[in-house]
């Protein structure tokens, strides 16, 4: 056990020392490198402050990848300061919930449980139902489903209202622009 996560901790840390030496392609190279070998090796603070690194570094689309696994990181290594921020900003560029205080989001989710109660919702038959050639995917939307997937188990661990939020947008999202298997992550995301 030891050897497996030793022999990554040393990539990761060897990586993390070359980046002050190089530049351009290659400084990015091995900042991808020591972010995914300290995620390896168990060592998610390390791992989100090089996705964090890495996040300043490439498009917008790597970007946003980069931001969410950042951010899952930093959940599972229990660094919840300045979070709340982080989530508001990318969920403010893609269109999704913000948190809010605890009693603005137990009313929104009553609201929202009860207009769910009233309109059709995803069923499991609904996977099969569709094929993903009928939708036109907007690139935005993709993305929102994405991060909302991504996010709503690890922020459950520290609020439970918004990761209900973030499960209710990926249900609406996927029912509309998701593949099968995400539609199929939404419908467990909504039976938890």
């Amino acid at each position: 056990e030891a050897e497996r996560v030793l022999a990554p901790t040393e990539a990761a840390r060897w990586h993390a020392r070359v980046i002050d030496h190089v530049d351009g392609a290659e400084k990015v190279a091995r900042i991808r490198q020591a972010a995914r070998c300290y995620q390896k090796a168990d060592h998610p603070l390390e791992a989100a402050k090089y996705y964090r690194l890495l996040a300043t570094c490439v498009d917008e689309d790597e970007r946003i990848q980069c931001q969410m696994l950042a951010a899952s990181m930093a959940i599972r290594g229990g660094e919840f300061s300045g979070l709340r921020e982080q989530l508001g900003e990318r969920a403010t560029t893609l269109r999704l919930p913000r948190p809010k205080p605890a009693i603005v989001s137990q009313l929104w989710f009553a609201a929202r449980s009860v207009r769910s109660l009233l309109t059709t919702q995803l069923s499991p038959a609904a996977l099969v139902e569709r094929d993903a050639g009928d939708r036109s995917v907007g690139h935005r939307e993709q993305q929102a489903l994405r991060l909302c997937i991504a996010l709503v188990r690890p922020v459950s661990m520290f609020d439970g209202l918004y990761a209900a939020e973030l499960s209710m947008r990926a249900e609406a999202l996927a029912a509309k622009f998701g593949s099968p298997l995400q539609r199929a992550h939404a419908i467990i995301g909504r039976a938890v």
